[in-house]
């Protein structure tokens, strides 16, 4: 017997059940559903493609941003230093 990886085995499987194509289709318009009321609850907007520079991985934050990085980094190190210590070190450790 084949095994078929994907989404897309109940559609070339022997047994195709009519809810298995219904429940494989579904999830396009629950899809963009999901993506278009997070990008109204969360006000963002959509990059254009050539805008986005896809061929660099490489995050320069801006001020804030950087604040923000220097504030939590502080923090961290200021959990690991004292009584108690060894628990956010196992924390730091599983997270």
């Amino acid at each position: 017997m084949l095994t078929f990886s994907g989404q897309m085995y109940p559609l070339v499987y022997p047994r195709v059940v009519l809810i298995d194509i219904v429940s494989l289709y579904l999830q396009i318009p629950l899809f963009f559903i999901c993506f278009i009321s997070w990008k109204f609850l969360a006000q963002t907007k959509v990059v254009r493609l050539d805008m986005a520079d896809l061929s660099v991985d490489e995050y320069v934050p801006d001020e804030e941003a950087r604040q923000e990085m220097e504030a939590g980094e502080a923090q961290r190190q200021s959990r690991l230093k004292g009584i108690g210590s060894w628990r956010w070190r196992l924390y730091y450790w599983l997270a």
